[in-house]
């Protein structure tokens, strides 16, 4: 039981570098199997998946809004009058307008907004990172508790059928 014992060190954040075969799921096949689904089953992990993705949409917003942003608008209006004085008067009316903007004098601060979403990208990736490892070793800590609870437990069965037998 000593790999038990330095795993738990690792699991409550005292840091170690273990070999694979150090490591519960090389014991314990059943145990690599759940946490190679922990990432497609954990609710948690998707809302954190999630917050990643919505801080790449806002880095790629504030990168465009250093670019040339276009528009272009086209109105039609058809005007009849009848008026009992006048003949019947009917005017067709087009307007368009086409707009480019680009910024050219924003003192830093669109190169500080794109810095600003870019650290909040990398931030978001971290903490999923450090999310999944935390979920990931606390499957494992639980896991490996049932597994001593069943060990237990069948030490007290076997202790319990002992005793019965000595009387």
């Amino acid at each position: 039981m000593p790999f038990l014992v330095r795993f738990l060190l690792v699991s409550y954040g005292l840091p170690q570098v273990f070999a694979e075969s150090e490591l519960a799921e090389f014991y314990f096949p059943e145990l690599a199997s759940v946490l190679s689904k922990v990432d497609l089953d954990s609710p948690l992990l998707a809302e954190r998946r999630e917050q990643v993705q919505e801080a790449k949409a806002n880095q790629l917003i504030a990168s465009s809004m250093a670019g040339i942003k276009a528009g272009f608008n086209f109105q039609g209006q058809s005007v009849q009058e009848d008026r009992p004085s006048y003949e019947f008067q009917s005017h067709e009316r087009f307007f368009s307008a086409l707009l480019v903007r680009k910024p050219l004098f924003h003192w830093g601060a669109l190169k500080a907004e794109q810095r600003k979403s870019q650290i909040a990208s990398e931030q978001a990736e971290l903490n999923l990172s450090v999310f999944r490892k935390q979920v990931r070793s606390e499957l494992r800590v639980k896991y490996l508790d049932l597994v001593l609870r069943k060990f237990q437990m069948k030490l007290a069965f076997e202790s319990l059928k002992n005793a019965k037998k000595g009387e």
